[in-house]
């Protein structure tokens, strides 16, 4: 799984056109969220380990800044 996270001027929309091909080509979860808020992308994460079946070990965080 993917953590995209926002900066550098990039939104979410780009993030998901560079990064979504990748994620796609090798079957892996992207979470692109909109704005970098450390609880609601804490909150996202735990939700998406909770409905899936993701190894926690597993995830990268990616990101750009300015």
């Amino acid at each position: 799984m993917f953590v995209q996270l926002p900066g550098g001027g990039i939104d979410a929309r780009e993030m998901t056109d560079w990064l979504g091909p990748i994620a796609k080509k090798y079957a892996m979860m992207l979470l692109a969220p909109t704005y970098y808020v450390t609880d609601i992308i804490d909150k996202a994460l735990k939700e998406v380990l909770r409905r899936f079946a993701i190894d926690p070990e597993k995830v990268a965080i990616v990101g750009r800044c300015a």
